[in-house]
């Protein structure tokens, strides 16, 4: 844990691809747990039936458009 403090994001992560293949591929998903530092690009819409968790490490970003967020110290 101590090392991956350490890391800063570096930005522009588009995040739309992993909920596009999650939803195509793995149907019965229940919970989606996404760790990121909250840069980059969200999708516009909510993504398949199941929970979406955002863990993000950057106070400064706003929480996304759904899902629920938890704030990394």
């Amino acid at each position: 844990m101590k090392e991956l403090r350490k890391r800063k994001g570096y930005g522009g992560t588009d995040f739309r691809p992993a909920f596009t293949w999650t939803e195509e591929n793995k149907p019965r998903t229940r919970v989606f747990i996404y760790f990121t530092d909250g840069y980059g690009t969200y999708p516009e819409k909510y993504f398949g039936d199941w929970v979406t968790i955002w863990v993000l490490n950057n106070k400064e970003i706003e929480n996304p458009k759904f899902g629920y967020v938890v704030r990394m110290k």
